[in-house]
């Protein structure tokens, strides 16, 4: 039986339209679509927010120390709210994963789990967990300044969980964690929360990626969004508010107009533009910094040259009888090829 939404002025009946039961039927399937996108979009979102709070904290520190002077009190509610970041943030990660592969039920997306036996997800996956079964954990602090050349100096900072103080809650894990866990602290002191964090989410650019080309993604849920959009101008942009059955006395009304998930569409095209994860996303790391332009311009283009003469064995020159050869050793040596091999 078909529906008849309709609008009134001063009650009387002055519009309406008629809906086929069909298409009624279908706005509960079509809404269960929405919110499966919606929920992925939505804990992508809430992951890179935490990522980018714990990376303020860090810049924020680092140009804190440059112009003040932190007493014990401001190092402890620094690591407090470190703490209280990286929490978040491996807890929305974690929530990611169990989202598209549960322990129980079917995935939402045709997305394989071997996506996430990757080590960068692993790591904060033990992480994650010492500080949900254990307490927070330890953060270490480090400073760092290098000279450059033009008389010009650039500071680092960065933080660490202190891996000794997790070993000694050996006891108090899982096995299971601590088999995973020991996998990255052994023979560390500490392990870099900014590098495991920032490194992890390179992975996770792709994996999203490959969610939303998925056909649950790109193929029903476009649809359905487009059945909903459309029966959204259809009715409540017409004010069409109330319905009631063909057949029914004029001014019966059996309900309402349904919800046409409206602002999680609105919200889930936002979150697209804003996570594009195409492109050069995916990178081995990335650093942002607030050196001058050409500051940055011209150590890019001498460490790009540095790295070519490592790679090629130190500095080459050839004379004119094309026999003798010359090799700058600065650039053979074991630190220089740690560094860029």
């Amino acid at each position: 039986m078909n529906y008849v939404f309709y609008k009134e002025h001063d009650g009387k009946v002055i519009a309406t339209e008629i809906v086929s039961e069909e298409d009624f039927n279908r706005v509960d399937e079509a809404a269960q679509y929405v919110m499966r996108i919606y929920r992925v979009e939505e804990i992508f979102h809430m992951i890179m927010s935490a990522l980018l709070e714990f990376n303020r904290l860090i810049f924020q520190r680092a140009d804190q120390g440059r112009i003040a002077e932190d007493d014990v009190l401001d190092n402890e509610l620094f690591r407090i709210r470190i703490n209280q970041c990286a929490a978040t943030f491996l807890t929305s990660l974690d929530m990611y994963q169990e989202y598209l592969h549960p322990n129980g039920g079917q995935s939402p997306f045709s997305i394989s789990a071997d996506k996430f036996r990757d080590d960068r997800f692993e790591v904060c996956k033990a992480v994650r967990n010492y500080i949900q079964h254990i307490s927070t954990v330890g953060i270490n602090i480090s400073w760092g300044g290098s000279v450059c050349a033009c008389g010009e100096k650039i500071c680092s900072f960065s933080v660490s969980a202190d891996a000794e103080e997790m070993k000694k809650n050996k006891d108090k894990l899982r096995k299971s964690t601590w088999k995973s866990l020991s996998k990255y602290i052994d023979g560390k002191s500490e392990i870099n929360l900014f590098e495991i964090f920032n490194g992890v989410v390179d992975v996770l650019f792709a994996i999203q990626k490959e969610v939303r080309a998925s056909t649950e993604y790109a193929v029903e849920y476009q649809n359905h969004a487009q059945f909903l959009s459309k029966m959204y101008a259809r009715l409540i942009a017409r004010d069409f508010w109330l319905y009631r059955l063909e057949g029914d006395s004029e001014y019966e009304c059996k309900g309402h107009t349904p919800y046409f998930y409206d602002r999680q569409l609105k919200a889930i095209d936002y979150l697209r533009r804003r996570y594009r994860c195409e492109g050069n996303s995916i990178v081995n790391g990335f650093y942002a910094t607030t050196a001058p332009q050409n500051m940055v311009n011209r150590m890019a283009e001498a460490d790009r040259i540095v790295e070519r003469y490592v790679k090629n064995n130190g500095v080459i020159a050839e004379f004119d009888n094309g026999n003798r050869k010359i090799t700058n050793s600065q650039f053979t040596a074991k630190k220089m090829r740690e560094w860029y091999l």
